[in-house]
């Protein structure tokens, strides 16, 4: 099986790619306004108010995002640590490294160099920033491939066992063509208003069953339909589904973010013959169980590096 440490880092290199090409760099005038608010000192460097915020800010609207403050702030020591010895190791990136990882960013994102650059400017960034944020996540792409990737090993028998472990899986996984119409929770609704909302959710299902205008309902409530496997909802809907007889409309289905009036347009019994494991070939199995091993140990790596730094946490608040 000829599987190079190089395509197997191929998708953590990917992610240089597709990140948001306006998303890496930070602006100066704000972070200007904020670095004397430091959260943490890691060594000789800081980890700021400015970056923990803007760390937490993907999770914003999350309801629970306050009690992962701590969380991402280790996250950023963590990160931090391993740019340390990055920096350390003076490694090379090359013009070509770099016009290759702009290429793939303006591909993924299907912009133009012109649109990057305007992008770019209008957060008050300059293209030569960018670049410069760029090649650091390019060192510590080439960082990893050269002393950590080596220490991952993956064997034939680790393919196998792969397949056997998910040999009952796939025979328990079906793919299934639902259609949905999904009624998100208000914002801070409370009890009553989610009572009141399931309640419109069984009027909208008995009204389905009973083939009232199909049209007139879809102005009023977007219908989603879609084939996927079981095992790709949430634990509420694959229950459901389970349950569900093809061409059955099912009873409204509660989850944290909202509710569900699902119907089961078709069954496919696919079993372990068609089983998401059972189509890779061993070198994407072997790859996926590189990844998450080179996963592992890059995550013991920061922890080694972690017990022989000097690490202040100071509030995350």
């Amino acid at each position: 099986m000829q599987v190079h440490f190089k395509n197997c880092l191929k998708g953590f290199l990917f992610l240089l790619l597709v990140l948001s090409p306006w998303s890496v760099v930070r602006s100066p005038s704000l972070r200007a306004e904020i670095i004397e608010q430091v959260v943490a000192v890691v060594n000789n460097d800081v980890i700021t108010r400015y970056d923990l915020d803007r760390a937490m800010a993907p999770l914003a609207k999350q309801k629970n995002a306050e009690g992962l403050r701590r969380q991402i702030l280790e996250n950023l020591v963590h990160q931090k640590l391993l740019e340390q010895e990055v920096t350390k190791a003076a490694i090379e990136v090359t013009n070509e490294d770099l016009q290759r990882a702009v290429a793939g960013i303006l591909h993924n994102n299907g912009i133009t160099i012109d649109i990057l650059r305007s992008e770019l400017s209008s957060k008050g960034i300059t293209f030569d920033a960018y670049k410069d944020q760029i090649k650091e996540q390019i060192r510590q792409a080439k960082f990893i491939q050269q002393n950590l990737a080596p220490q991952v090993q993956v064997t034939a028998q680790d393919v196998q066992n792969f397949r056997r472990r998910h040999q009952l899986e796939d025979a328990a996984n079906q793919k299934v063509k639902l259609a949905w119409i999904f009624l998100p929770w208000e914002e801070e609704a409370g009890d009553k208003a989610k009572r009141e909302q399931v309640e419109e959710a069984r009027e909208l299902a008995e009204k389905l069953r009973k083939g009232e205008d199909a049209k007139k309902i879809a102005k009023k409530y977007p219908r989603t339909e879609r084939t996927l496997w079981t095992d790709e909802l949430t634990p509420e809907l694959s229950e459901a589904a389970s349950k569900m007889a093809a061409g059955e409309i099912g009873d409204p289905v509660t989850t944290p973010q909202g509710v569900y009036v699902m119907e089961l347009k078709e069954r496919y019994e696919s079993g372990a013959a068609e089983g998401k494991a059972g189509n890779l070939s061993d070198e994407e199995v072997y790859q996926r169980l590189f990844n998450e091993r080179l996963d592992q140990e890059i995550h013991n790596y920061v922890l080694r590096l972690r017990k022989k730094a000097f690490v202040e946490m100071r509030t995350a608040d």
